[in-house]
């Protein structure tokens, strides 16, 4: 069985901001790499009730480069619009099976 958190969803204009700040400052990257919550508080993102707040879902290990983002900026704005379905799988679910998956 899986465990699903849901996050709100993101203001257009606060994730067109966060995207422009990833996409060209990199004092805010590293702020977004180091203290995700306080990254999105800056940029106006506010948690609704009812959803895990983003920061807590994640963990940022690597960022993509300013160029990637700018690239995939519309479809990282509609992805963030709709809001985050983050779903952990349960791996230790007690089967006796090779436990090992392929990706299609």
């Amino acid at each position: 069985m899986a465990n699903e958190k849901k996050t709100g969803k993101m203001e257009a204009r606060v994730a067109e901001k966060l995207l422009r700040l990833l996409s060209t400052d990199d004092h805010f990257r590293k702020q977004f790499v180091d203290d995700p919550a306080e990254a999105l508080k800056k940029v106006g993102h506010k948690d609704q009730a009812g959803f895990e707040p983003f920061a807590a879902c994640s963990h940022v290990q690597t960022l993509a480069s300013k160029e990637v983002i700018a690239e995939s900026h519309d479809e990282l704005k509609d992805m963030l619009m709709a809001g985050l379905a983050l779903t952990t799988p349960q791996l230790d679910a007690g089967d006796s099976t090779d436990s090992r998956r392929t990706r299609k």
